[in-house]
């Protein structure tokens, strides 16, 4: 573990009902990103890199964690 001070916690577990999308708002298109990638990138971003925490659906673990592992 690094000695990063930082925490973020993304928390992109929503259904997106609301949204109006049949798929979890975080997984929604964003350009031509997603919701969840915009969000991590932000974080990234941040002056000191921080411990990334992001809370996703059960079902998308394994898709997230591939598309973020990096």
């Amino acid at each position: 573990m690094s000695a990063s001070t930082v925490a973020v916690i993304v928390v992109a577990a929503g259904s997106g009902t609301r949204l109006g999308h049949t798929e979890p708002k975080a997984f929604v298109p964003l350009g031509s990103s997603t919701i969840l990638a915009v969000a991590v990138d932000a974080a990234l971003g941040m002056r000191e890199t921080p411990h990334l925490v992001l809370v996703v659906p059960a079902d998308r673990v394994d898709e997230t964690r591939d598309a973020f592992a990096a």
